[in-house]
């Protein structure tokens, strides 16, 4: 039996990035070389590390599973991938969730346009808190997602538009749920679900504890990652792989 489990979410459309290609965001090439897409790479380093990987589609679903032909996914399928939010193609993988609570198994959750390096996963997985999130805290001027973080690490204030002033670090877009949390996770989770709440995204089941639960942020200062919102993210990670890094 693995020892984790892995849901990545690979159902949106990407519609910032639609006037360059029509690709899946995950499924875009890091490696001219070997060919290596972002959430094949993702598949890799997962894989290694003892990992049950679920991955859930949606926009363009076979395009992704073809990448993954290789790597031994279990797929589940948001149809309604268009006027769901992220927390709907979560729904769609709770049967993963369920498992992994079955089994005392830790869960990583990832969005899968996301490119990450394997010193994240190891820190993630390593971290003993029970809900644990990865904020970027030499980004705080420009980005996506904030977090405002108290003197302990913990999160307090998150969101697109939090004040400047406020900000600690940029959302990266991995999290750990850990196996003794996952019974108030899912239940968390089926509240939103069953309450209407699907143009949240899945993160939003974390933000909701706060007042519950501590959620930690780690800081991946120094570490390479990139979301691929936009062609310049795509092209900020290509230079890094060109590089030779991050493999």
């Amino acid at each position: 039996m693995k020892k984790y489990q892995a849901i990545l979410m690979a159902a949106g459309v990407g519609s910032r990035l639609s006037a360059h290609t029509r690709k899946p965001k995950s499924t875009l090439g890091i490696d001219d070389q070997d060919g290596e897409t972002i959430i094949g790479h993702t598949c890799r380093q997962l894989s290694e590390r003892d990992f049950k990987i679920n991955v859930v589609v949606g926009y363009r679903k076979e395009s992704v599973k073809v990448q993954l032909r290789d790597w031994p996914v279990r797929f589940y399928e948001n149809p309604f991938y268009r006027v769901t939010n992220s927390i709907g193609s979560l729904w769609f993988a709770r049967e993963a969730l369920v498992h992994a609570q079955e089994r005392g198994q830790d869960v990583l959750l990832a969005n899968a346009d996301v490119y990450f390096g394997e010193d994240l996963v190891d820190r993630l997985m390593l971290c003993p808190d029970g809900l644990v999130m990865f904020g970027d805290s030499s980004r705080t001027k420009v980005g996506d997602y904030f977090f405002r973080t108290n003197d302990q690490g913990m999160l307090v204030g998150n969101g697109k538009g939090l004040d400047v002033s406020e900000r600690t670090c940029e959302y990266v877009g991995i999290a750990k749920v850990a196996s003794e949390m996952l019974p108030s996770f899912i239940a968390q989770l089926d509240y939103l679900i069953w309450n209407g709440k699907f143009d949240m995204w899945w993160e939003d089941a974390f933000y909701s504890f706060k007042e519950m639960a501590p959620v930690r942020v780690l800081d991946a200062e120094g570490s390479f990652w990139g979301e691929v919102d936009t062609i310049e993210d795509y092209q900020r990670i290509l230079d890094h792989t060109a590089g030779g890094e991050g493999r």
